[in-house]
């Protein structure tokens, strides 16, 4: 949601979360990424059930791009299937992704 700042109609706590999100999956230079601020205003939107529901949904989303830069899945084949037909170009790995390692 790459303007989720820019509709009017979002009410705060349809702005906090994105905001929450964006500050949490984006690297900072100064080390902090949800300031403090930035945590009491979504708090002030969501109960602390809610704001931890809300914590866990971002992290649990956010684990499928370490899947993906692991895994490397392609869309209709199996995790397990690591075939050598095709590979990524220029890469050298076999289909699938990552070479296979030996035993």
């Amino acid at each position: 949601m790459a303007s989720w700042w820019d509709p009017p109609y979002l009410t705060g706590a349809e702005r906090a979360a994105p905001a929450l999100v964006e500050a949490g999956l984006q690297p900072s230079t100064d080390g902090e990424r949800v300031s403090d601020a930035l945590y009491a205003r979504v708090a002030e939107h969501y109960g602390p059930k809610a704001l931890a529901t809300l914590v866990f949904t971002i992290g649990r989303v956010n684990s499928f791009t370490a899947v993906a830069l692991v895994a490397e899945p392609v869309s209709g084949r199996s995790f397990t299937d690591r075939g050598s037909e095709t590979g990524r170009a220029g890469s050298g790995a076999p289909a699938g992704g990552r070479p296979a390692r030996a035993p």
